[in-house]
């Protein structure tokens, strides 16, 4: 764990430095990022990953760290807060008529259960 958290922090700093980087380095942080996030809630997520292959392949640019604040909110706010505790993220990546299209798909909790569940918190952030 200690190893994909540097190997993370690594790739998110390289990322940073640029205002594009490669599609393909984009997608290994956000998939090091969500292999954490499951160690540390000790959850039963599935995650169903599907890239089409070529986007992979190709020199893609896109800013950088731009999908990751979805999928981490499908994480902390949705998946997070499922009593059962089963949830499903599907993460995918096509290329459309020149464009990538990412779509993040979970089976959490909900947004207004999640925002209910932040009003009642008696420990919430102010940032």
């Amino acid at each position: 764990m200690i190893q994909k958290f540097s190997r993370l922090t690594r790739l998110v700093l390289e990322n940073s430095m640029n205002q594009l980087v490669l599609f393909e380095n984009d997608w290994k942080a956000l998939q090091l990022y969500i292999d954490l996030s499951k160690c540390g809630m000790l959850i039963n997520s599935w995650l169903n990953i599907m890239v089409q292959g070529h986007i992979l392949d190709q020199n893609y640019l896109i800013p950088p760290m731009i999908i990751q604040p979805f999928v981490e909110n499908a994480i902390i706010h949705g998946l997070r807060n499922k009593a059962d505790g089963n949830g499903i993220l599907n993460l995918s990546a096509s290329l459309r008529n020149g464009y990538i299209i990412v779509e993040v798909k979970d089976n959490g909790i909900g947004r207004v259960k999640a925002a209910a569940l932040k009003a009642n918190n008696p420990f919430k952030k102010n940032l």
